[in-house]
Parts: structure tokens; C-alpha cells; sequence
């Protein structure tokens, strides 16, 4: 949805926070001036994720309808009043969108960063679930990461319960900092598939040697894909290479889960590894759903535009041509 708002055009050059100081969510830092509307109004388009329709309530605050659900309650705009939203959504373990929280994820502002670093303190596991998703995807682009992250690892060092435990694993995924590794390496054996899954996730380029050796195991892993899938994703797309990083790619090239062979072969074609052509050809010649990712690993071995189209066939003759 995109809310116009209107103002004078005397106040052409004033930003929309000023004009309408109730007005606190996703999309108020960069408004687009669509133009005038006649001499003396400017109307500001202003895009709010999810939602289908604004009002003002009693307060003459803005109150913002759920697209998903435009017959059901008006959101409240006060902070403190979304996180109450939210965590009863989560408490209810309502397996449709939190609106409350994409919303205050959307502000990234530092009261909300405030709350949910409350929410992370808090004695209650549902409310801590709330703080650490708040926190993995606060503002974008992010909004205060090094602060978000540091509660994020206070959280994970604090033996918190299992699900609070992979909520702030997999919201550490999202703030992508490298210095969370050393925490993240020290659940990558955990019982729990999913946390496991999390640490795989929220892997981005290993930074040392032993980071390396974690990912190489995660890529063994049997009882859940996704640990495989996203670990061999992190290494195919880092820059360490050498044999035993090769071997596990190949390995996994011949993986019975689709995904995990496109992240496989693009990631020995980014390493122009030859024996990643056999399996290429193989997989373009039985194009299935993921088709353009198999595309996209050739087109990354041949050193193609990764923008440009081509059909399967000339991949495939191109691939030809390099075997001989």
C-alpha cells in the first residue's frame, strides 16, 4: 500500500516527519515527491509494507490496517503498544505474519531498539523471542548492527531455551557480522537439527581455518538439508578454496537434493574447477525447476554475463567446446 499525504506547498521542503510528527513507520526516511496536485498541495507517497489502509484515530495518530486481514483490527502506532501486539501473536503461536513486528522492524529506530533489547532481558522466552527477531531485521537498510548484534550474542551466551536459542542464531544470519563465527562454531555440533540448520544459516564467509573445517562437517550433515544446503552455500560462495573445500563441493554435486547441487556446482564454477562441466551438461540436458540455477553455475564457469538469457543448448555446446 502507499499512503498519500498531503501538505501545503509552502512546506515543499520540509521532510514528512516534520509535517506529520505521528507518522513513525517503515518508509519515512525516503518519501517520494510525486508532484504538485493543483498549486498549493504536495502530495508525499510514502510506502508501508503490508498494509492496505490507514486512519487516524482519536489521537489523531495514524493507525495502520493488515493487508492479509483488512476487516480485523487497526494497528496502534505507540511502540510499546506493537510489542504487546506482537508477542501475543507469538504467544498465541499464530502461524500467519506478525504485522506487529514487520512494523516495528520496518521503523528501525532506537526506541524501538530499546524495547526489544528489553525484550531480550526479559525473564518470559516468548517475549525474548520477539527481541532477538526485532533485532535480527531492525530497519533496512539495518539499523543499528553492531549494538543488535551485540545483544544477539549476550542472548546466545546466556543458555537461553531452545527456541529462543535459534531465534537469535538465525537473527544473527541476518546481521551477516563476521565476529559472530566463534559463537556460532560452538553450536554447530548441537542435538537440535535446527539449530544447527541456524548455525549454517547465518554462516557467511568463514574467516578462519576452523570456520572452514566446521562448514566441511555441516556439509555432511543427514538428518536436515537445510544444514546441508546452506552450508554448502557459505563455502561455495567464500573465497577459501584448496582440495578438501573442491572435494566436499563435488560431493555434493551429486547430492539427491536439488538445491544443494546448484549451490555445489556454483561453487566449484566459481572456482573454474573442470569437473564441475560433466555435471552441468548432465543437469541441463534434464532441466527440472531450478533449471536457471544450473544455468547461472555455467554461465559463472564460462565467465558469462550473469544478466544475459540463454537457452540450455547453447550452454551446454559452450560447456562442449571447453571440455576439448
Amino acid at each position: 500500500m502507499y499512503l498519500a499525504l498531503m501538505s501545503s506547498a509552502g512546506s515543499a521542503k520540509r521532510e514528512p516527519s516534520e509535517l506529520w510528527p505521528a507518522y513513525r513507520i517503515g518508509g519515512e526516511k525516503n518519501p517520494s515527491r510525486l508532484g504538485d496536485s493543483g498549486k498549493d498541495v504536495i502530495i508525499w507517497r510514502v510506502l508501508l509494507p503490508g498494509y492496505s489502509g490507514a486512519a487516524l484515530n482519536d489521537s489523531r495518530r495514524l493507525t495502520f490496517q493488515s493487508a492479509e486481514n483488512p476487516s480485523g483490527p487497526i494497528f496502534p502506532q505507540e511502540t510499546s503498544d506493537l510489542i504487546e501486539r506482537a508477542v501475543e501473536h507469538e504467544r498465541q503461536e499464530d502461524c500467519s505474519r506478525n504485522q506487529a513486528l514487520v512494523i516495528l522492524q520496518a521503523r528501525g529506530s532506537r526506541e524501538v531498539l530499546e524495547a526489544a533489547i528489553m525484550l531480550c532481558r526479559s525473564e518470559n522466552p516468548v517475549r525474548r523471542n520477539v527481541g532477538a527477531t526485532i533485532l535480527g531485521q531492525l530497519g533496512n537498510p539495518r539499523s543499528f548492527p553492531e549494538e543488535c548484534c551485540d545483544v544477539l550474542l549476550e542472548l546466545v551466551r546466556s543458555n537461553p531455551e531452545l527456541e529462543v536459542l535459534r531465534c537469535a542464531l538465525f537473527s544473527l544470519g541476518h546481521l551477516a557480522n563476521p565476529r559472530c563465527q566463534p559463537d556460532l562454531m560452538r553450536f554447530a555440533n548441537h542435538t537440535d537439527p535446527l539449530v544447527r540448520y541456524a548455525v549454517a544459516f547465518s554462516f557467511h564467509a568463514p574467516q578462519t581455518e576452523e570456520a572452514v573445517q566446521t562448514l566441511l562437517r555441516l556439509m555432511k550433515e543427514r538428518e536436515e538439508v537445510r544444514v546441508r544446503d546452506w552450508a554448502t552455500r557459505a563455502l561455495g560462495l567464500s573465497e577459501a578454496d584448496g582440495e578438501a573445500i573442491r572435494d566436499a563441493l563435488l560431493a555434493n554435486a551429486v547430492d539427491e537434493d536439488e538445491i544443494v547441487r546448484t549451490e555445489a556446482l556454483q561453487g566449484l564454477a566459481r572456482r573454474k574447477d573442470r569437473r564441475a562441466v560433466a555435471y552441468l551438461i548432465e543437469e541441463l540436458l534434464t532441466p527440472t525447476c531450478h533449471v536457471d540455477d544450473f544455468a547461472d553455475a555455467a554461465k559463472i564457469y564460462l565467465g558469462l554475463n550473469a544478466e544475459q538469457e540463454f537457452d540450455p543448448a547453447e550452454l551446454i555446446a559452450l560447456l562442449q567446446a571447453k571440455r576439448q
